[in-house]
C-alpha cells in the first residue's frame, strides 16, 4: 500500500509543505558542484614535453613526432599497455638523433637510454578558453600527487562537516546552521576563483568541503521537523533529486564555461538566490520547543496553520515533550553503550565498512568520467542521469523488496562490474565507459538502501549515533578513495571490486528490518532477526506503515 501511494505523498502536502520542498529542493540544485568540480578543476589534457630548445632546426610535424619517439621515455602500465611520457625524456641531444638516424644504431646511447631527465616545459592542448587549476598549479608529472591532495582535503572538509553538524544544529538551531553553511559553500566557492597558490586553493577547497554537507544534512532535518510524518521521506527524496539534477547541470555549465577560475565565480555567485531564504525558511518549532523558546515555537506554528487554512496543532510539530526527555542520553554514554554491546558493535563495524567501500566505489567513478571514452562532459551527464534515474528505482526496491537482500545483490553486480570494467575496455574502450555507468547505478542503489537500512538495526537512544558514525566512516572511504583516484585502474579497480565483494558478504548476518517495527530499547535491537545465522528465530510483528516513515525520513544520498 504504501509503494502504491509513493507517487501521491506529494499531492497530501499542505500548502505551507509544498513551499517547503519546493524550497529545500531548490536549496540543493547546486549541491553536487564541490564534489564534481575536480572534473573541471583538476582536469589535465593531452600534453607534450616541449622540445623546442632541443630541437636545432625547423622541422615538420611528421619529423618531430618522430624524434619525440626517440627523445621520449617509454612508459607501461600493468598489462603491458606501451605508450610514450609525457613528463620524462632520455638524457640525449639533437645531434645523438641525427647520428642515430645516419647509423641506425642506437648502442652509442645505452648508457643514456638508462638516464631520465624531466621535461622543463610542456604544450598543453586545451580547446579555446579552457584552463584549469591543475595546469596553473602543476598538478602534473613529478608532481600529479597533488591532485590526491586535493581530494584528500575535500574529503577531509566533509568528515569535520560530518562531525560537526549535529552538534551545531542541535545548538545553534536547523535554520542558521542550514542558511549560515549554504552561505558559507557559496562564498568559498567563489573566492577559489582568486586564489594565486597551491596551498591556497587546498585551504578553500577544505572549507567548502566542511560546509557543502552540514548544509545538506541541516536542510534534511529541518524538512523532516517540519513535515508530518508520513510526508518525511518525501522531503528527504526531493533533496536527493535535486543533488541527481545537479549532477547533470554541472556538465552543462563546465560545457560553456571552461575556463576554471570563472567556473568558480559563476558558481559561488548562484548562491545569491538563497538570499531570500532568510524570509522565507523558518526555524524548526520542534528545536524550538526542546531549547524552550516555546514562544518562538508557537508563533511559527500559528504561521505555518495560518497558511495552511487549519487550527494551530502544537503536537503534530512539536512532538511528545516527556518521551523526548525520556530518550534524552549523554553522547558518552551512547557511545559506551554501543562499545560494550558484542552485537551492536559488530552491526555498526559491518555498516560502517560497507559505507566506506560504496564511497570508495562511488567517488572513484564520480570523479574519473573524464578518463573514460566519448566526450566528457556527455559522460558526466549520463552518470548524473543514471544516478537520478537511481533514486527512483530505489524507492520502489525498499518498498516491495526490502532492504538487505536488494542490497547484497547490487553491490555484488556492481563489486563485479567495477573489477573488469577495465579489461573490457581492451577490447573496446566504448566497453569501460558502458561497464562503469552500470557499476554507479548499482552503487547509487546500494547508498539509498545503507542510508535506510542502518538506523533500522539500532535502538533509538543510539539512532543518531551509529548514523553519524557510519557517515564519519564513510568519509574515509573518501580520504582512501583520494590516494588510489589517479592509479593505475587495471591494479585499483579489481582490489576495489575484491573487497567490496568480500565486505558485502558479513551482510548476510545483518537482521531484515522491511516492516519490522523501530526498536525502541536495545532488547529490542537485540531482538531482531540476525540474518542467516539466526534461521528459525520467531520474527517480530510487521511494522505500522506510520512507523516505517520514521526510519526512510533519515536517508540522505549525499555520497
Amino acid at each position: 500500500m504504501a509503494t502504491q501511494n509513493a507517487f501521491l505523498l506529494f499531492f497530501e502536502l499542505k500548502r505551507y509543505q509544498k513551499r517547503l520542498y519546493f524550497l529545500l529542493f531548490v536549496s540543493a540544485i547546486f549541491n553536487a558542484f564541490p564534489a564534481l568540480i575536480p572534473l573541471v578543476a583538476s582536469y589535465v589534457p593531452e600534453f607534450d614535453c616541449d622540445v623546442s630548445d632541443v630541437i636545432k632546426a625547423n622541422v615538420s610535424t611528421a619529423e618531430r613526432k618522430k624524434f619525440l619517439s626517440f627523445y621520449m621515455k617509454n612508459t607501461s602500465n600493468s598489462v603491458g599497455q606501451y605508450k610514450l611520457s609525457s613528463c620524462y625524456h632520455h638524457n640525449l641531444t639533437w645531434e645523438d638523433y641525427i647520428e642515430y638516424n645516419e647509423t641506425g644504431s642506437l648502442s652509442p646511447y645505452s648508457n643514456n637510454l638508462n638516464q631520465t631527465g624531466l621535461c622543463k616545459k610542456h604544450i598543453f592542448h586545451f580547446e579555446e578558453g579552457e584552463s584549469s587549476a591543475a595546469v596553473e598549479f602543476e598538478m602534473y608529472c613529478d608532481q600529479a600527487d597533488r591532485k590526491s591532495y586535493v581530494v584528500t582535503l575535500y574529503m577531509l572538509g566533509m568528515l569535520t562537516g560530518t562531525v560537526i553538524s549535529g552538534f551545531l544544529s542541535d545548538s545553534f538551531g536547523r535554520k542558521y546552521v542550514f542558511l549560515g553553511f549554504q552561505y558559507l559553500q557559496f562564498i568559498m566557492f567563489f573566492f577559489a576563483g582568486f586564489v594565486k597558490s597551491f596551498e591556497m586553493y587546498c585551504l578553500v577547497v577544505f572549507f567548502y568541503g566542511t560546509s557543502g554537507l552540514v548544509n545538506y544534512m541541516s536542510a534534511i532535518v529541518l524538512g523532516t521537523e517540519l513535515t508530518k510524518q508520513t510526508c518525511r521521506n518525501l522531503i528527504s527524496t526531493s533533496i536527493q533529486l535535486a543533488f541527481g539534477i545537479s549532477y547533470m547541470i554541472f556538465p552543462l555549465f563546465a560545457y560553456y564555461i571552461r575556463d576554471w577560475r570563472w567556473f568558480y565565480w559563476v558558481g559561488g555567485a548562484c548562491g545569491v538566490i538563497y538570499i531570500p531564504y532568510i524570509w522565507l525558511i523558518d526555524e524548526s518549532p520542534r528545536w524550538l520547543y526542546s531549547a524552550g523558546k516555546r514562544e518562538e515555537a508557537e508563533k511559527i506554528i500559528e504561521k505555518i496553520s495560518k497558511i495552511n487554512g487549519e487550527e494551530s496543532n502544537l503536537q503534530e510539530y512539536v512532538g511528545d515533550e516527556s518521551k523526548e526527555q525520556r530518550s534524552k542520553t549523554s553522547w558518552v554514554t551512547q557511545i559506551r553503550i554501543l562499545f560494550t554491546n558484542r552485537t551492536l558493535l559488530l552491526r555498526l563495524l559491518i555498516m560502517g565498512s560497507a559505507w566506506c567501500m560504496l564511497t570508495v566505489s562511488y567517488y572513484g567513478i564520480a570523479m574519473t568520467t573524464n578518463d573514460l571514452s566519448g566526450d566528457r562532459f556527455m559522460n558526466c551527464f549520463i552518470s548524473g542521469a543514471s544516478e537520478t534515474i537511481s533514486y527512483f528505482l530505489s524507492y520502489l526496491v525498499v518498498e516491495y523488496f526490502g532492504r538487505r537482500n536488494p542490497y547484497i545483490v547490487c553491490t555484488m553486480l556492481a563489486s563485479v562490474t567495477i573489477a573488469v570494467a577495465p579489461f573490457v575496455g581492451l577490447w573496446n574502450t566504448y566497453f569501460t565507459t558502458f561497464m562503469t555507468f552500470v557499476a554507479k547505478f548499482f552503487i547509487s542503489i546500494s547508498f539509498y538502501i545503507v542510508y535506510v537500512m542502518t538506523p533500522e538495526m539500532f535502538p533509538t537512544q543510539l539512532r543518531h549515533t551509529t548514523t553519524a558514525l557510519d557517515s564519519g566512516l564513510a568519509r574515509v572511504g573518501g580520504i582512501i578513495v583520494s590516494f588510489i583516484l589517479y592509479k593505475d585502474k587495471f591494479v585499483t579497480a579489481p582490489i576495489v571490486g575484491a573487497i567490496i565483494f568480500i565486505l558485502t558478504l558479513p551482510v548476510l548476518t545483518m537482521p531484515k528490518t522491511h516492516n519490522i517495527p523501530l526498536p525502541e530499547t536495545i532488547e529490542e535491537a537485540l531482538a531482531l532477526d540476525n540474518g542467516w545465522m539466526s534461521c528459525g528465530k520467531k520474527q517480530r510483528k510487521k511494522r505500522d506503515p506510520q512507523q516505517i516513515e520514521d526510519t526512510e525520513m533519515s536517508a540522505p544520498l549525499y555520497m
